[in-house]
């Protein structure tokens, strides 16, 4: 994908390999089972209808912000808690593995106070499933993922965690203080085996398909995080059995629907809430780059975007608009490092011991952040 000015289009060529999807240890692994390899007959150019002038390759500060690394105790008779994502109340979600077995098939979804002294808890799972995984949390605690195939929310009843189902196929990617959720959900018929769909749940789980653009090829898509306004940001995908293309999207809200773009950069996982002015900020990765893109309705009512980047990979994004993930350094990027981007300011290097490599894959609203160091997980708490 190049970068260019103008309106913006999305080269697509054979063959491209898929990003890995990874939120630390937890990969999105539906998708990724129908979608690993783009096998495209010839380049093309696909239009998105965002005018898209992108701002200058920002470089990390050399000096880091001062944090605290906390690393997750174990539980007994597991392995290190792997958190992916963090609300201000300090709460991270994340999954482990029992002893002995580091299968993705046998990760259970797991809690964890950070920077509290109680090891992780293990979410429970519905009578006859074992694989499970959390990923997204409200800033009042209830939990979203699956128990695969199906996507659920947890919740703390009075007698421990409660988890409901919203789909027979699905996994919630993010979740709101009232219990409206985003995530996707496949046709259960065809165990999974059908296009992804992107889709909102509101407060009584009844789910509302998000729509797709009216012209172009765009067939399917997942919903990745969900703003305090109601946005969604995800991705839109050209699919065929064993074929998937795939486009940043964003769903802005209006009135009670919702407008779909398109963008030429790659999976959307997060987004900020609006601004005062109105504007949203939307993290997008490319095969290289991590994009912040700035998203305003202009004069004419039309939404245009405009965009920085960093050479790396861009994962969460808090409601101010800060987004974390990881520096790569070299085509494959090799030896990457955890960053933390501000909505004002320069990036920043996560600390890290030499020679380590790690990345940053959430952050709450205060600024504490959910990744991993060498393999291990870990939380870095903003101050000394």
């Amino acid at each position: 994908m190049g970068r260019g000015r103008g309106v913006e289009t999305r080269r697509t060529c054979s063959p491209f390999v898929l990003e890995d999807l990874m939120t630390g240890s937890v990969c999105r692994s539906t998708l990724l089972v129908l979608a690993v390899l783009l096998t495209m007959p010839a380049c093309r150019d696909v239009p998105t209808g965002i005018t898209d002038p992108l701002g200058p390759d920002f470089k990390p500060a050399p000096s880091r912000p001062s944090y605290t690394v906390l690393t997750p105790a174990v539980a007994p008779g597991w392995t290190a808690f792997m958190p992916a994502n963090v609300n201000s109340l300090h709460q991270a979600v994340g999954v482990m593995n029992p002893v002995g077995n580091t299968s993705q098939m046998a990760a259970r979804a797991a809690y964890w106070e950070a920077g509290g002294t109680a090891v992780p808890e293990v979410l429970p799972v519905f009578p006859g499933m074992t694989w499970s995984q959390a990923g997204a949390i409200s800033e009042n605690g209830i939990v979203g993922g699956r128990i695969f195939p199906a996507a659920v929310l947890w919740k703390r009843g009075p007698a421990g965690w409660e988890p409901s189902q919203l789909a027979a196929w699905g996994i919630v990617n993010g979740v709101r203080d009232d219990g409206s959720a985003v995530g996707t959900m496949w046709d259960p018929e065809r165990n999974g085996d059908s296009p992804p769909q992107p889709v909102m749940w509101d407060a009584a789980g009844t789910p509302d398909t998000l729509p797709l653009p009216s012209a172009g090829p765009w067939n399917a898509g997942e919903a990745l995080a969900v703003n305090a306004q109601g946005d969604v940001a995800g991705t839109l995908v050209i699919w065929t059995l064993g074929m998937s293309t795939i486009y940043g999207a964003l769903w802005i809200r209006e009135g009670e629907g919702y407008t779909p773009l398109v963008m030429q950069t790659g999976w959307s996982r997060g987004l900020s809430d609006r601004t005062a002015t109105g504007s949203i900020y939307v993290t997008a990765s490319g095969a290289h780059d991590a994009y912040r893109h700035r998203f305003t309705r202009n004069v004419s009512g039309v939404w245009t975007s405009d965009s920085v980047y960093v050479e790396g990979v861009a994962h969460r994004m808090n409601p101010a608009g800060d987004f974390v993930g990881a520096l790569e350094k070299g085509r494959f990027g090799s030896s990457p490092k955890p960053y933390v981007f501000p909505a004002t300011g320069s990036v920043l290097t996560l600390p890290l011991a030499k020679n380590a490599s790690g990345s940053a894959v959430g952050i709450s609203a205060d600024g504490w952040i959910t990744g991993y160091v060498d393999g291990v997980g870990v939380v870095w708490k903003p101050g000394s």
